[in-house]
């Protein structure tokens, strides 16, 4: 893909997380950033407050996404892991429910909602 100028896209957490919730990272993403050479680019969403990782139905709402800086691709497991993590956590500090309709999954998790007055 690399080759023929097309961007590469996964998930190396292999799932949809909600903001403030971690899963583990899968070491692929290591082999394949030291394997091309080319750089990872840590993208967040906040698509789990609408798509639950568990739930079949997919609930309507506005997804946002944050994309950040480069990140070498010779950093290593020890390097870029942990990297990933910090720039997942600063992308989504301001990933929450607008507003409760918003976010039609249970908040498990306990990610704060605001609470809106129709007046």
């Amino acid at each position: 893909a690399a080759a023929d100028g097309r961007q590469i896209v996964i998930f190396p957490e292999g799932t949809r997380t909600r903001p403030g919730e971690t899963a583990r990272l899968h070491p692929g993403i290591v082999a394949m950033a030291g394997h091309t050479g080319l750089p990872v680019i840590p993208v967040a969403t906040d698509s789990g407050l609408c798509w639950s990782r568990n739930a079949f139905v997919k609930h309507p709402g506005t997804i946002h996404i944050a994309i950040g800086a480069a990140l070498p691709p010779d950093l290593g497991r020890n390097g870029i892991l942990p990297a990933i993590s910090a720039a997942w956590n600063d992308l989504s500090r301001g990933f929450t429910a607008r507003d409760p309709r918003d976010n039609p999954v249970d908040n498990s998790v306990g990610v704060p909602v605001p609470h809106s007055v129709d007046q």
